[in-house]
């Protein structure tokens, strides 16, 4: 009768209907255009910051039902991201950086200039480091910069010119991972009236972000790393891995369409936005599965999760809502007793402490650490004989700073000697 209900509630589960895209606001131009929408971004206390092509910045503090114009209406000069920085503060990038300290209602700016030219540089790509506080930007010109006072002033790092003349070209993305790995990635593409051609695209690795060197041949659009530690590439079509902090990288995914976007959730689910809807992955970017049900084939630029998983989705047609956060059917009813697993943290991020949740189907022994990005240990939680069952344990951490950290269980099955390992990502915010 046990196996029959199970049978039956995971028929249920598969049966179910896709998650299901609602359009929560269409933007329109004074002649009645419909308008794209560059950039989202969601914020627990404050609700919704939306970047709209040619109407500058809007914010929702109702879920996307009422909007209220917040500034930046700039020709040709849309607003490309919102973030916020360590300090709580609002960033904005339109080529230009601006933060705010009250929620977006007055702006000020972050004047990068060039350090040739003395003019204002126009910047492609902002990164900020949340585990120190450092900033680093991109710009147009394949210049790097870097400010280690929140942006009040900026420091030359390096000219990331190519082999051959190129006057076009811009840094596509930056990634800090904790306080020592970084990652840029550089575009250059032109050709001259004389028929030159010139298409040189790297990905760079720096543990000091002074000196750096290449790592991989190819574009990248955007950096993430896995709950598992991993770090993944978008390169528009191609997805790379590397296990050992980006010096060597492997193909794990070819995408049908190229991709725009991508966003990691609360579970380390990972979204990725293209010119078609969303697709996801649940084992950190092996295997792929679509979202784009009930209406949603337009182009995504941007993504953002609230606090429940809901999605939201910036589109060249405007912003959409999905409602069904995604879920692994075999973690939720926990259907495989005959496997280990690690759970989620929660909560997740948190502050001061988590918890941390794992089942063994045999008698095992437990080993459960903590590693920084970087892969140096920060603690040991577990070394000990577990029985067959659930088990919760605490994580307060002690003298650290605010960052990504990894947590790995590895077990050995005294019954059957099969070992298993697994990890979770652990957001800690002071």
């Amino acid at each position: 009768m046990k196996k029959l209900f199970i049978i039956i509630l995971l028929g249920f589960f598969i049966g179910q209907a896709p998650a299901q895209w609602q359009k929560i606001k269409t933007f329109t131009s004074p002649t009645g255009y419909t308008l794209e929408v560059y950039s989202l971004f969601y914020d627990s206390s404050y609700g919704i910051f939306a970047g709209v092509r040619f109407e500058g910045l809007f914010h929702s503090s109702d879920n996307g039902t009422t909007w209220e114009f917040k500034g930046f209406k700039v020709f040709d000069r849309d607003v490309k991201k919102i973030s916020r920085d360590n300090l709580g503060r609002l960033i904005l990038n339109n080529d230009f950086i601006y933060f705010s300290s009250d929620s977006g209602n007055t702006w000020q700016s972050s004047n990068l200039i060039n350090y040739s030219t003395g003019s204002l540089e126009n910047i492609s790509v902002l990164e900020i480091n949340m585990d120190n506080g450092n900033w680093y930007a991109g710009s147009e010109r394949r210049n790097l910069y870097y400010s280690g006072n929140n942006g009040e002033s900026w420091s030359f790092i390096k000219n990331f010119q190519p082999g051959c003349p190129c006057p076009y070209g811009d840094l596509t993305a930056i990634k800090t991972i904790g306080e020592n790995l970084f990652l840029l990635s550089a575009n250059n593409f032109c050709a001259d009236n004389q028929g030159t051609y010139c298409d040189e695209t790297r990905l760079y690795k720096s543990l000091n972000g002074i000196i750096w060197y290449e790592v991989l041949n190819k574009e990248v659009k955007n950096i993430i790393v896995t709950d598992a530690g991993s770090i993944l590439a978008f390169t528009g079509r191609e997805l790379f891995k590397s296990d050992n902090q980006g010096d060597n990288w492997e193909k794990i995914y070819t995408f049908q369409y190229d991709v725009n976007i991508v966003k990691v959730d609360s579970e380390g689910f990972i979204y990725a936005g293209f010119w078609k809807g969303v697709i996801y992955s649940t084992d950190f970017g092996s295997s792929w599965k679509s979202l784009d049900y009930n209406g949603l084939h337009h182009e995504v630029n941007d993504i953002t999760i609230d606090k429940n998983r809901r999605i939201f989705a910036a589109t060249s047609e405007g912003i959409y809502l999905n409602h069904t956060p995604v879920t692994k059917i075999d973690e939720k009813l926990n259907l495989n007793p005959t496997s280990s697993k690690l759970y989620p943290n929660y909560p997740n991020p948190f502050n001061p402490e988590t918890k941390i949740r794992f089942y063994i189907p045999n008698r095992s022994n437990v080993i459960i650490k903590i590693f920084d990005v970087l892969g140096n240990q920060i603690t040991e939680l577990v070394s000990d004989i577990y029985n067959e069952g659930l088990h919760e344990i605490n994580w307060k951490p002690e003298n650290l700073s605010s960052g990504v950290f990894v947590c790995r269980m590895s077990t050995i099955n005294y019954e059957t000697k099969k070992a298993f390992t697994s990890a979770r990502k652990l957001i800690y915010v002071k």
